[in-house]
Order: C-alpha cells, then sequence, then structure tokens
C-alpha cells in the first residue's frame, strides 16, 4: 500500500474533488484514467493516498503498487494481481499476465462498487509492465474501472507515460491529466 496521510492537502482540494468525482464517473460504468504528473514533493503521492482512502469508503476494490520498487520484470503486474488474489508466478509472457490480471480485476469487483487500481511513480515501470498496464487500461476488463497514475515531471517520464495512456480519446475509458506545481512550504 502507498503510505501518506490520506487527509486531502488543502491546498490541493480542487484536485481531489475532481478526482472524487471521477471516482462517481467510474461507479457509473464509465472507465476512467487519471494521470497526476507533478514534480518531487508536488503531492502526487498524497493525492494518490486520499484518492485511495475515498474509494474503500465508497466500496471499491483498491489495489496499490509503487513502481520504484520494481526489481523484476512484471513486477508491477505480478503484484497487482496477487493484491487481487490470483497467483500469477509461471505465466512467461506479458499475454498470459494481461489475462491473469484482467481475469483477478473481474473475480474482485465482484459485489463493490467498482475497482480503483493506483501506480505510483509509473514512470518507473518496466517495459513488459507498461505494455500489460496500458492494454488493461485501455480496454478495461470491467465498467466501474478506475486507475490513477503518478508521475514526475521531467520530459522523459510525460512521454513515456503518454505513450502508456495511448489515445484513449477513441476508446470508451474517459482520461484526464493533471500537472501539479510545487507545494509552498505553508501549503503543507
Amino acid at each position: 500500500m502507498i503510505s501518506g496521510p490520506t487527509r486531502p492537502v488543502a491546498a490541493r482540494l480542487g484536485i481531489t474533488r475532481r478526482l472524487f468525482q471521477l471516482l462517481d464517473t467510474a461507479a457509473d460504468e464509465t472507465p476512467c484514467v487519471t494521470v497526476v504528473q507533478g514534480p518531487l514533493l508536488a503531492g502526487k503521492t498524497h493525492l494518490a493516498s486520499a484518492t485511495a482512502a475515498e474509494a474503500l469508503g465508497r466500496s471499491f476494490r483498491v489495489v496499490e503498487v509503487d513502481a520504484r520498487q520494481s526489481k523484476l520484470p512484471f513486477y508491477v503486474v505480478d503484484r497487482l494481481t496477487r493484491q487481487l488474489g490470483v497467483r500469477s508466478e509461471g505465466q512467461t509472457n506479458d499475454l498470459a499476465r494481461l489475462h491473469g490480471l484482467r481475469l483477478a480485476c473481474q473475480r474482485a469487483a465482484a459485489g463493490r462498487a467498482g475497482l480503483a487500481i493506483i501506480v505510483d511513480n509509473a514512470e518507473f515501470l518496466a517495459p513488459g509492465d507498461a505494455e500489460v498496464i496500458h492494454d488493461l487500461i485501455v480496454s478495461p476488463p470491467l465498467g466501474a474501472f478506475f486507475c490513477l497514475l503518478t508521475v514526475g515531471s521531467d520530459a522523459s517520464a510525460r512521454r513515456a507515460i503518454s505513450e502508456l495512456v495511448g489515445n484513449l480519446g477513441v476508446q470508451r475509458v474517459r482520461s484526464q491529466w493533471f500537472s501539479l506545481d510545487p507545494l509552498a512550504d505553508e501549503e503543507v
């Protein structure tokens, strides 16, 4: 689980409210993919934690992973799948892992308002993880699907996430991109 406080920072209340509205949209069977981009100490992980807490309060099944922890190929996908209650060891390719993750998402969301997947520091996704996550968000496994990706502000990180998210405008997935400025000391 992503560590950090779950109360919104006052300086980010507008974005926090918008993220919560996107959870409502996802619960109404319109999949949502959201990217929160900003420099170090801008409050991205804090927003992710607050969104995860809100999603739990709204009966979403929430799974979170920090992509910085990735040491092996498919670490993020395997971790998400395991959090959803399905073992993915022994799957040798990205197609098998995608199928396992999609199945785990469908099972985990049963009887819930929806499913929320949060990937912190998504710019650190390994290529295999990025491909599976891309395929998952372009064609979500269920209607009530919410995905939040946090990413740093450097150009290479933005480019990597733009490629990951792809062109969701032609899909039935709603997407939103938020850019954060650094928080001043008095805003924290």
